[in-house]
């Protein structure tokens, strides 16, 4: 086996021990937070420092980003929520694990649209909604409720939208120790 084909080998066992670290972490930490809120939040908890404020309040959210599809029928969330995105994360999956020369914001973006992704589906596939429990703003400005997972979403979406012009142009060499840096 050359060089260049072993590091492609290399670089797949790295992305696959990173996914599996990520996932080891975060998404049982995902679960037990959620726990806590359905078991202890029975009001909500406000903490101010100046304009900034972070609330602490349950929401069983049945639809998807600040309830987008919560007043769909049950089949059409299904189909939607459950459904399409499983096929996302198989293609993010396949992307991630298959592909020797991706990008390092596309690898970590991926990464953290699996680990994401998967967070919120467990709940889906068990609840049949999201459990989100926190909520930040600055002033008159706040996001809507949500968890730890939906911020690995997020980084995702502006690691994948602001990557390109981070990081290198063009797939070289130095995309083979992604997993190192």
């Amino acid at each position: 086996m050359d060089s260049l084909a072993y590091f492609k080998q290399l670089r797949n066992h790295h992305a696959f021990s990173i996914f599996i670290l990520l996932a080891l972490i975060v998404l049982p930490l995902d679960q037990f937070l959620k726990w806590v809120a359905r078991k202890y939040l029975k009001r909500d908890y406000e903490f101010e420092l100046g304009p900034f404020f972070v609330r602490f309040e349950l929401a069983e959210n049945p639809g998807a980003f600040l309830s987008l599809g919560a007043n769909w029928p049950e089949e059409v969330r299904f189909w939607i929520l459950t459904v399409l995105v499983l096929f996302i994360l198989v293609w993010a999956g396949w992307t991630l694990f298959s592909h020797k020369n991706i990008p390092r914001y596309e690898f970590w973006g991926l990464q953290f649209l699996l680990v994401g992704g998967i967070g919120n589906l467990i709940d889906r596939a068990f609840k049949g909604t999201v459990t989100d429990y926190i909520q930040v703003g600055l002033g008159p400005l706040q996001t809507g409720i949500f968890n730890l997972v939906d911020m690995m979403i997020l980084l995702a979406l502006f690691i994948m939208l602001l990557g390109p012009w981070w990081g290198p142009k063009k797939n070289d060499d130095n995309m083979h120790n992604i997993a190192k840096n």
